[in-house]
């Protein structure tokens, strides 16, 4: 039987030493990422020598009143060839349904599906996958900005390399006006953005 004095000693170094192991890891990764392909690369938008596959672009919203006509009008700056964007109301107790209406009778790349309750994310984004005409799909947040080259520099990774199954982006945060922005501006940029990039090597 394990001793109390046993176990705790053991919790104790694995609550200290896994962090600091796993810092070591993620951080040894984004350096053999940089040096073995971001250095290399430019800021020259991908092109494409063959019509490139189209992109279905998933929108889940709830209560995003504030938000959702910037987000569906900043979709439709996107300089890809062939695109949908698909919004998907999750029972939205404002005036999101009612927006997402108006701009999907104002622009044919909009479609809109309404939930009569709320059912979740996940949720949404399974049936907007399922609604979708394209194979490869793009989820962003109701409040998002994607850059309009954004799909451009996603859907390079999937042509280029086949054995690609998921391509993430450099999430950039917009209140940094706010204490708690610039927290998040720093959370992302040093540990999230890091790790997405040590993963790309392991």
């Amino acid at each position: 039987m394990i001793e109390l004095a046993t176990l705790s000693s053991f919790l104790f170094n694995y609550s200290f030493y896994y962090p600091l192991f796993m810092a070591y890891l993620w951080m040894a990764g984004a350096l053999i990422y940089y040096v073995h392909w971001e250095r290399k690369e430019t800021d020259q938008v991908p092109t494409f020598d063959n019509p490139p596959p189209g992109v279905s672009i998933l929108v889940p919203c709830h209560n995003e009143g504030d938000n959702a006509r910037e987000t569906i009008e900043y979709l439709l700056k996107q300089k890809y060839p062939e695109y949908e964007i698909i919004a998907i109301n999750d029972a939205s107790t404002d005036d999101t349904g009612e927006i997402l209406n108006t701009l999907a009778k104002k622009y044919d790349k909009v479609r809109v599906i309404h939930f009569k309750e709320n059912k979740g994310k996940a949720a949404a984004l399974n049936i907007g996958a399922m609604a979708s005409k394209h194979e490869f799909l793009i989820c962003i947040d109701g409040d998002a900005l994607l850059d309009e080259n954004a799909s451009s520099w996603i859907m390079k990774h999937f042509i280029n390399s086949p054995r690609v199954g998921a391509v993430t982006g450099n999430p950039r945060i917009r209140t940094r006006s706010s204490l708690l922005g610039k927290i998040q501006v720093g959370e992302f940029s040093a540990i999230i953005g890091m790790i997405k990039r040590a993963q790309r090597v392991y």
